[in-house]
């Protein structure tokens, strides 16, 4: 954690403290430690792109994401395979590198601008502390909410027991449409059931827990708050926080490796959650689900398994990547940038309530191919017409409850 005695969020230093520079730079270069040639890494997304775009998705019982065999099928595995041969070669890396920790009061606006720029996570301890938000509990939520309907995650979020093949997605999501009511109830009763991107709960009875997260704090850490008075950041939204979605998670809840566009400021306010992230170049490791739609990409490697188990499930290359890792408690607020992978776990102790602020991040090339299908993806034109012309975004454009690949092809 930097130390440094520095002025809070409303100093006006003009540049970033040679301290947070450091740590930050230090911080990037371990996050990218092991090499992949640039031009695998393109050939890769290329070809991730073509068979997305223009393969043929057919159902199968043992894996997910399978393709008719062809041209585009044999093109994306001999790109796959490549980088994936490359990192086999390779040992495993060691203990995950720490994501930076900061205290909120001792960064500046040329702080925040420089880790921002640099595109980074970060944790920022004790951000949230001043919020309405801290007062949550499953009981208010319930009491004020508890027959709104959301998204729920009633999967049984563990591994199969099959060491012999990736674990199919099922496993680790099964949504159906319910009441934050039957997650309260669930999670009182040890139950799995989970609210994990619900958006249209917060604009109820006038937004009012969008209210209690006071926004306009997080858009000042954004850059919005300055970007709005741009010519061309204020046409891109660069900085503008779209939405704001509520999570509610029983104790030890766990989400699978996955990334997605834009950035995400994830504010925790009750439990404790255990972050492990990876830098988008190694995305070909990550042996990512692949389709069309970019809101979600995900991968069937699970965390919580041995060395052992997932090298004999397929992932020896995976093994050799760095990761990233932070615990957050109540009152943090991580930055997740855009197309990092991440998977989460709940800690022990309590379930969890946060909101996932998600902001614009704009062009990034650390993961062309997926920057690339987001340009092309109907459904987030769809999403961004719809902030446009109604200020906000909702549960079925983010493309919930989502049907599962485990029953037939989508």
């Amino acid at each position: 954690m930097a130390t440094a005695s520095t002025p809070g969020l409303d100093g006006k230093r003009a540049e970033a403290q040679p301290e947070v520079r450091r740590i930050a730079e230090d911080f990037d270069r371990a996050s990218r430690a092991v090499r992949i040639p640039r031009f695998d890494r393109l050939r890769y997304w290329l070809r991730f792109i073509a068979l997305a775009h223009r393969g043929t998705q057919t159902f199968s019982a043992t894996h997910d994401a399978v393709y008719e065999d062809g041209r585009l099928l044999r093109g994306y595995t001999r790109a796959l395979e490549r980088i994936n041969r490359r990192l086999e070669a390779l040992p495993p890396q060691a203990e995950p590198v720490q994501i930076p920790v900061f205290l909120a009061s001792e960064l500046g606006p040329a702080d925040l601008a420089l880790l921002t720029r640099m595109r980074i996570p970060f944790v920022l301890r004790g951000a949230a502390r001043h919020l309405p938000a801290m007062g949550w509990t499953l009981e208010q939520l319930e009491a004020g909410w508890g027959e709104c309907v959301g998204p729920i995650n009633q999967a049984r979020d563990e591994p199969s027991p099959d060491l012999d093949r990736p674990t199919k997605a099922h496993h680790y999501y099964d949504f159906r449409m319910g009441t934050l009511a039957e997650v309260a109830e669930s999670i009182r009763t040890g139950g799995k059931a989970r609210f994990v991107v619900a958006e249209d709960i917060m604009h109820v009875d006038g937004g009012r827990l969008r209210e209690d997260l006071d926004l306009e704090h997080w858009e000042a850490i954004s850059g919005w708050d300055k970007n709005q008075h741009h010519w061309l950041r204020s046409r891109l939204y660069l900085g503008k926080l779209f939405s704001a979605q509520l999570l509610v998670q029983p104790e030890h809840a766990y989400s699978l490796w996955h990334t997605e566009a834009g950035d995400n400021y994830f504010v925790l306010t009750r439990g404790r959650k255990r972050w492990t992230l990876a830098h988008p170049t190694y995305s070909a490791a990550m042996r990512p689900r692949v389709k069309k739609t970019t809101n979600y990409t995900g991968s069937n490697i699970d965390l919580r398994e041995s060395d052992e188990v997932l090298e004999r499930r397929g992932f020896r290359g995976y093994l050799s990547i760095p990761k990233v890792q932070a615990e957050i408690e109540a009152g943090d607020m991580l930055r997740i940038p855009s197309f990092w992978w991440h998977t989460v776990e709940t800690l022990p102790g309590s379930y969890t309530l946060a909101s996932s602020l998600r902001v614009e991040s704009g062009f990034s090339l650390v993961a062309p191919g997926l920057l690339a299908m987001r340009l092309l993806d109907k459904q987030t034109h769809a999403m961004m017409r719809s902030y446009e012309q109604e200020g906000r975004i909702s549960d079925a454009l983010i493309g919930q409850p989502r049907k599962s690949r485990s029953v037939a092809a989508d």
